[in-house]
């Protein structure tokens, strides 16, 4: 329990550190901008920004992006009915999120803004958006694009605290989920030579030349050699078991 609350304590105090030095960043940019009147506003648009009604607000706009999407794939998968309608709800919220871009990189510029990695993911998401506001025509499989505006509700992940711990919890455990993968890809591989050496020729053992049992698949092999004729069919019979 003391660990814990001591992990969470300096959870905290990072982020508060983080925080600081991000403000005291954007005030030194202001201070070097301070000739050009576009830079005045600097810190309050931060500050504003960076408030947890306006976090909240653009959460919101996130998760009634992502409702909006998978109404419309369930009422009118291929956008014929009304295609107005699903154009209007997609303008408008290219249109936000161009908006809250801005905004964040006003009040962010320049290193603060770079050093998320969340907001570069915010920039390609933006940058289909405005794709999809202008109607850029894309050939071929360049309109596979577009499709990615789903992955919009990824977004949520760098707005909402709670889901921020969550995937940061999932890559600190990364390497250790890759260990457990290696050792249970060896166990699997051991079996796969015993059942090479057990079962490549098991069928044909216990039925030779039975009529009433006959022992080719409809893909012309033999069972046993299909399903443990090799190590690779091994390895992925046990793999589907």
């Amino acid at each position: 329990m003391i660990g814990a609350a001591q992990s969470a304590a300096a959870a905290r105090k990072f982020r508060v550190t983080r925080t600081v030095r991000d403000l005291h960043e954007v005030r030194h940019a202001r201070g070097l901008h301070h000739t050009h009147k576009f830079w005045s506003f600097k810190v309050q648009v931060y500050q504003f920004y960076h408030s947890k009604p306006v976090q909240y607000g653009v959460a919101g706009l996130i998760l009634a992006n992502f409702v909006v999407e998978c109404i419309q794939r369930q009422v009118d998968p291929h956008a014929e009915k009304h295609k107005h309608v699903w154009n209007a709800f997609e303008d408008f919220f290219c249109a936000a999120f161009l908006i809250e871009l801005i905004i964040n990189m006003y009040g962010s510029w320049m290193k603060p803004f770079f050093r998320i990695s969340w907001n570069y993911f915010d920039m390609f998401v933006v940058a289909i958006g405005i794709l999809i506001l202008v109607r850029c025509p894309l050939p071929g499989a360049l309109r596979l694009v577009l499709m990615l505006r789903s992955f919009r509700v990824f977004r949520l992940f760098g707005r909402i605290e709670s889901l921020k711990k969550i995937v940061h919890s999932i890559t600190l455990s990364l390497p250790g989920m890759f260990n457990a993968f290696v050792i249970m890809l060896l166990v699997v591989c051991i079996y796969a030579v015993l059942a090479v050496d057990l079962y490549s020729q098991y069928f044909v053992m216990i039925n030779p030349g039975d009529p009433n049992n006959p022992d080719i698949t409809s893909r012309g092999d033999k069972y046993s050699e299909e399903y443990y004729g090799t190590f690779l069919r091994s390895l992925f019979t046990l793999f589907q078991i």
